[in-house]
């Protein structure tokens, strides 16, 4: 491993850490773990992923790996969007808008980071 991966790695424990706290204090409390908590969740994620990208960024197959990655993404984006609009007249379902950005953009970060080691893993 070189030295940037080894930098990922102790990036990616020390959010998925952040994030195992903040959602136990949630559950512990009984209530739904902070929005915060998805976020750094999603952070550990992209710096796991980018372990195993950072070998492919020296290389040309980069552009083709982002844009099958950019798509896969979009289709997630329209089903997460879609899925929140379903479940919005809910009354037993509340959300603020804050809370719903939150959301949404953590499932943007998770969703395009893991399809770009999906379509690298493709290569």
């Amino acid at each position: 491993m070189e030295r940037n991966q080894n930098a990922f790695l102790l990036a990616g424990s020390f959010f998925s850490i952040i994030a195992a706290l903040w959602i136990f204090t949630g559950i512990a409390a009984g209530e739904l773990p902070p929005a915060s908590s998805y976020t750094a969740l999603s952070l550990a994620i992209l710096s796991f992923c980018m372990i195993y990208l950072y070998p492919h960024l020296k290389n040309d197959q980069i552009k083709w790996i982002r844009k099958r990655a950019f798509r896969y993404t979009l289709v997630a984006l329209f089903v997460c969007v879609a899925g929140f609009l379903i479940t919005l007249p809910i009354d037993k379902f509340t959300l603020g808008s804050v809370d719903f950005l939150t959301i949404v953009i953590s499932i943007l970060i998770s969703t395009q980071f893991l399809s770009m080691v999906w379509a690298a893993k493709r290569i």
